[in-house]
Parts: structure tokens; sequence; C-alpha cells
């Protein structure tokens, strides 16, 4: 019997050329632990052409869970999942101009799921695996600290890594 790789899209907007926040994560079995990789496309490539990217060999997922967590997902037979928010609601983040607030918010989602990643409600630890960087003018603002927030908040909710109420 032929192996069945399985790729589900929940709306066609993921194939668009938007510009998005997405978390990579997946829930490695064998070692009992979670991955995650939080990134911002543009809308050049929008976030099925990163996840191609993301999943080559010199891929920054790819790199990033062996440089961190020492997983080849190449040897892995756990699901990988890509969550998105489509950000054309919020103009400040989109476009070429405004590259340094996406990398801002970025850093912020990054931040609160690291936050997470040590919270009382983490039943499955994970490690945060991006790596990200943050303009200084941006450090300390507020409102895209709470956009962030309410991201973070929806990819968490959506990932198994928290006990079951």
């Amino acid at each position: 019997m032929e192996t069945i790789n399985r790729i589900t899209v929940s709306s066609p907007i993921v194939g668009r050329h938007y510009t998005f926040i997405y978390c990579l994560y997946f829930y490695h079995q064998a070692e009992q632990e979670g991955i995650v990789y939080i990134g911002e496309t543009d809308a050049q490539n929008g976030p099925l052409g990163r996840l191609s990217y993301h999943l080559q060999l010199n891929g920054t997922f790819y790199t990033r869970c062996y440089e961190k967590a020492r997983i080849n997902i190449d040897l892995i037979s756990d699901d990988i999942h890509m969550l998105v928010v489509c950000l054309d609601n919020h103009p400040e983040f989109c476009g070429d101009v405004n590259k340094t607030n996406r990398l801002a918010l970025e850093y912020f989602v990054h931040i609160k799921m690291q936050e997470y990643s040590v919270a009382d409600q983490t039943v499955i630890p994970f490690e945060v695996v991006s790596n990200v960087t943050i303009a200084k003018r941006h450090a300390t603002n507020e409102q895209f600290q709470a956009i962030a927030s309410s991201i973070a908040d929806s990819f968490f909710q959506s990932m198994p890594f928290i006990c079951e109420e």
C-alpha cells in the first residue's frame, strides 16, 4: 500500500498572496514535546509559498528544528501544522514599507508563545525555535503587543499543548 500524505486547506485564502503571520508546529510524540515556529510573510509569497520554503532541506523551519531541538523533521512521522492569520485588516503591517512593523508583530507573538511554553495550562512541553528580531523603536509599542497577544492566544488555543478543561 502506498504512503498517503495529507495536505488540508481550511480556506482558499492561504493560497493568496496577502500578508500573514503564521505558526508552524508539531507534536513530536516520540520525544513527548512540541516544536513551534513563528513567522511572517509578505504579499509576494503567501503562507503556502513560505511553507514550501520552510520544508526544504535548507529551509528555516527545517534547520531551526535541528539546530535548536536536534530534531530531523525528515525522520519524524508526526503531522506538521501551519496556522495563519491574515493581516489585511491591519494595514500597518502590510506592504514592504511596513516590514519593520510586521517583524515587530512577529517578535511579540514569538515572545508570547515562549511565555505559553512554560505556562501552568501547558501540559505538553514545547520549544519555540524561530529566530526573531525587533527594531528598537517598536520595543514598547503597546498596540502591536495587544494585536500580537490576541494572535498568540488564538494560536495557542488551536494547538494540542494545553490542558483540556
